[in-house]
């Protein structure tokens, strides 16, 4: 079986909101190890945005931060579950990217999956860049999940 890595960078991450598509022991959704904590090498915006308040990484590779996120080892069917979640490509692009793990003796960057924002604007760039994404009881901002989508918009 093959496998390949994946850089997480916002509700995917463990304690947040969407990390349940990380651990799914369905096999149709594929499987997932956590590798560890890792940083971008490039720095990049990440901002959020939308009614929702989505965490993106803009995809304007060289501005920002170098974002902090989890590495997980995934299989081919765990990158196509992600991919509905991440509504690839039209909603995000994905691309390898360069990231080093944190806890690593060495510091040499392995190649990861990473969503990235293509359709922002530049008022989106105004927005608060962050290093590491949080959603959390202290978040000005709260992420809505897709579920409550719906209901939000009708009530």
């Amino acid at each position: 079986m093959s496998t390949m890595h994946v850089f997480v960078y916002g509700t995917l991450k463990r304690g947040q909101p969407n990390h349940h598509w990380m651990t799914s022991e369905r096999p149709e959704h594929g499987r997932a190890s956590l590798v560890g904590v890792a940083r971008t090498v490039r720095p990049f915006p990440l901002v959020v945005a939308g009614p929702w308040n989505i965490p993106y990484c803009v995809d304007r590779p060289g501005e920002g931060h170098n974002i902090t996120g989890e590495v997980y080892r995934i299989d081919a069917e765990k990158l196509r579950h992600l991919d509905v979640l991440e509504t690839y490509p039209t909603h995000y692009n994905r691309r390898l990217e360069e990231v080093t793990l944190l806890d690593a003796p060495d510091a040499t960057p392995l190649s990861a999956w990473v969503y990235l924002w293509e359709k922002y604007t530049e008022d989106h760039l105004q927005l608060p860049f962050l290093e590491n994404y949080a959603n959390d009881a202290a978040s000005e901002r709260r992420y809505v999940p897709k579920d409550q989508r719906t209901l939000q918009t009708t009530c």
